[in-house]
């Protein structure tokens, strides 16, 4: 999406004065989620279970892009461990299908990722022949984001740069 470069607006003047509330564990950056534990042992809640990186604050200012028909919103959150996130804000917008569609896309990236890996015969991966001669197989991958549905009409996108 393209970005208004003179479109940086101050967030406190759409948000009001701040309000701070106090969390023991404020709430993990959505575009960046926590690992998986594979033990499922998050601890017992005295102690920050996961270990991600948690929201810290937002700069103080946005951009609005100059497509898309609603007109998004970039914000950057900043974590506890001082990495940005820029993040698309979408309001009046059906972001659920594309939702799914990431997940089917991971699901795809899953599959090729096993059929690169292994072989019907021996467990080792085996590069195609054609014409007599052995051809690397390619690592194919579809680039995926994490996208977080709020409501029917909005949701959180995690910003790909270069895009």
């Amino acid at each position: 999406a393209k970005v208004c470069a003179s479109s940086n607006i101050n967030l406190s003047l759409c948000l009001g004065t701040p309000r701070r509330q106090k969390f023991e564990f404020p709430p993990c950056i959505m575009t960046s989620p926590p690992p998986v534990q594979p033990s499922a042992d998050y601890g017992d809640g005295t102690d920050d279970p996961i270990g991600g990186e948690r929201i810290h604050g937002f700069n103080s200012t946005f951009s609005v892009t100059e497509t898309g028909l609603h007109r998004p919103k970039i914000v950057t959150c900043i974590g506890s461990k001082a990495n940005s996130y820029r993040q698309l804000v979408k309001g009046e917008d059906e972001i659920r299908q594309d939702a799914v569609m990431s997940q089917v896309f991971e699901f795809v990236n899953n599959l090729m990722n096993r059929h690169t890996r292994t072989s019907p015969t021996d467990g080792q991966a085996k590069a195609p022949v054609q014409s007599g001669f052995a051809m690397p197989r390619k690592r194919l991958r579809l680039v995926t984001y994490n996208i977080i549905p709020l409501s029917p009409a909005s949701g959180v996108l995690e910003w790909v740069e270069d895009t």
